[in-house]
């Protein structure tokens, strides 16, 4: 009797978990879609913020050194967020900046570049300490 009543809940189980898919394929296939898309999102998100650990701590234990080329920073730590013309008078060209995913109160690292592209200075500001 036992095994009866297990075989039969093993059966109504498949039974009803195919009918979704059988009755509203279109649906179906669309809430997978989204659910694999999540799943990239989620990875691309990780890759990121590995990225982002790895440059701030380079640069905070000395491992990228001034005159660093932009598109050897590119390659190994991911496009930044936005790069603009530098402001003030040191000498840079470009400024850089970098986020760790995660929303806007996260650390921002700042890059200056010269004229050649090349890295000239560095900073990490945290956005609750900036005025």
């Amino acid at each position: 009797m036992l095994k009866f009543r297990i075989f039969f809940l093993i059966f109504t189980m498949l039974s009803f978990s195919g009918c979704a898919y059988l009755s509203h394929p279109k649906e179906t296939l669309f809430l997978k879609g989204m659910a694999d898309n999540q799943k990239a999102m989620q990875a691309q998100l990780s890759r990121e913020e590995k990225q982002f650990n790895r440059l701030k701590a380079d640069l905070e234990k000395g491992r990228l050194p001034k005159n660093t080329q932009k598109k050897r920073i590119v390659s190994r730590y991911g496009e930044p967020v936005l790069c603009r013309p530098a402001e003030g008078a040191s000498g840079a060209k470009e400024s850089c900046f970098y986020r760790k995913p995660g929303g806007f109160s996260t650390p921002i690292i700042l890059l200056d570049l010269d004229a050649a592209g090349r890295m000239l200075s560095w900073r990490i500001q945290d956005p609750d300490k900036i005025s």
